[in-house]
C-alpha cells in the first residue's frame, strides 16, 4: 500500500545503512525496514561520478571537480558539475527539472548547487545508470547549445525606420 516512490526511498536506505554498516563497521543512526547489500566500495561511487563526469565536459567550459568529505562520516563522493553560462546558456534548476520531469526521471540534488553548477551525489544509483544519467545531462546541454546557436544564426530583422520630415511648429 506505500507508495512507489516510498518503496523506492526505503530500498536506498536501506543500501546506504548496509554500505554505513559495512564501512564504518557499526549501525547507522536509524534502523532499516528491510534489508540490503551494500555498495562494494567508495570505488564504485568514483566510478559512477568518473562515468557522468566523461560523458558532461565533451562541452566548452564545463568541468567537474570532487567535493571532500564534509565530516568524518561522510564517505559519499560528490562531484560539482559547473560550466560558463556565456557558453553553456542554461540554468542549473532547467536542467534539474528537465532531468526530474524527464524519462527515466532522474532526481539530482539541489542542496550544493548554484546558477550553473549541478552537485551530483550517487548514492541512489543503481549499477549501469551512470551512463544513463551522464547522457540524460549531456542531452539537455546539448540541447541548450543548439537553442543559442539556432538563436545566433536566426535573421535579425531590419532596423526600424523614423521619419522625422516635414514641417514642425
Amino acid at each position: 500500500s506505500d507508495e512507489p516512490y516510498r518503496r523506492a526511498l526505503t530500498g536506498i536506505y536501506a543500501r546506504l545503512a548496509a554500505t554505513y554498516r559495512s564501512i564504518l563497521e557499526r549501525e547507522p543512526p536509524r534502523g532499516t525496514a528491510i534489508g540490503a547489500n551494500p555498495y562494494p566500495d567508495g570505488a564504485a561511487f568514483r566510478a559512477d561520478l568518473e562515468t557522468i563526469a566523461s560523458r558532461v565536459t565533451t562541452f566548452p567550459s564545463v568541468t567537474t571537480r570532487r567535493l571532500p568529505a564534509a565530516n568524518s562520516t561522510d564517505f559519499i563522493p560528490k562531484m560539482e558539475v559547473s560550466w560558463d553560462y556565456a557558453r553553456l546558456p542554461i540554468r542549473a534548476l532547467e536542467i534539474r527539472s528537465r532531468l526530474l520531469n524527464g524519462t527515466p526521471r532522474i532526481m539530482l540534488d539541489d542542496r550544493g548547487s548554484s546558477e550553473t553548477a549541478l552537485l551530483i551525489l550517487p548514492f541512489s544509483i543503481q549499477p549501469g545508470e551512470a551512463a544513463i544519467v551522464g547522457e540524460a545531462i549531456h542531452s539537455v546541454m546539448a540541447e541548450a547549445v543548439s537553442r543559442a546557436r539556432q538563436a545566433a544564426e536566426a535573421p535579425k530583422p531590419a532596423p526600424a525606420t523614423l521619419r522625422l520630415d516635414g514641417s514642425w511648429e
